[in-house]
């Protein structure tokens, strides 16, 4: 468990640590109280939003102790508990005995900060992108070649007399404006530009 990436926390029933991994003393830092030998139950994360506290009683670990599943419960602990604020993403499951009583719990704990601030990077850049094609008088289109899809922006279909719901979003939609006697060559051009 020493050399596992994640942060691994066991509890009993009573909420005792049995167990954290460097991981998850890294991660949790002062939360673990291993002179109390306690869990971080009571300690305030936020919610996905960032804005929300979690309910105690909706923490992974304390759902497990009730027999819950939890999967990829992502969590924020903020700036001030810890020295940054990181963003978590929970496991846990209960812990049983062989008649099935739960003894504790066990919860992965995964710093999903840095993938988080990279999406949240990438939210803002397609949001000032769009706010600049929207600003921009100039007719845009974007081709998503994985999906095959094209973004036609409204001034490109209103400078060849199109209202925004007449043209859609499929390659198509820009060969039928091409010429008949250049629809060939443009294809053959496209297929090895799609090739090299």
């Amino acid at each position: 468990l020493d050399s596992i990436g994640d942060g691994i926390v066991v509890i009993d029933r009573r909420r005792q640590l049995l167990l954290a991994n460097p991981v998850a003393r890294r991660i949790l830092g002062t939360l673990l109280d291993v002179d109390n030998q306690t869990a971080p139950l009571e300690v305030v994360f936020l919610l996905a939003d960032g804005v929300t506290p979690c309910p105690p009683e909706d923490m992974p670990l304390q759902r497990a102790l009730r027999g819950q599943e939890s999967d990829g419960v992502e969590l924020l602990l903020p700036a001030g508990t810890l020295a940054d604020e990181r963003w978590l993403s929970v496991t846990a499951r209960p812990l049983r005995d062989r008649d099935e009583e739960i003894t504790g719990a066990v919860a992965v704990f995964r710093d999903v900060t840095t993938q988080r601030q990279a999406a949240e990077a990438l939210r803002a850049s397609e949001e000032r992108y769009a706010l600049a094609a929207q600003a921009a008088n100039d007719g845009l289109w974007d081709w998503d070649m994985r999906s095959g899809l094209i973004y036609y922006s409204a001034r490109w279909k209103a400078s060849l007399g199109y209202s925004d719901a007449e043209i859609g979003s499929s390659l198509d939609e820009w060969f039928k404006r091409v010429h008949p006697d250049d629809r060939e060559a443009l294809e053959v051009r496209l297929a090895a530009q799609l090739r090299a």
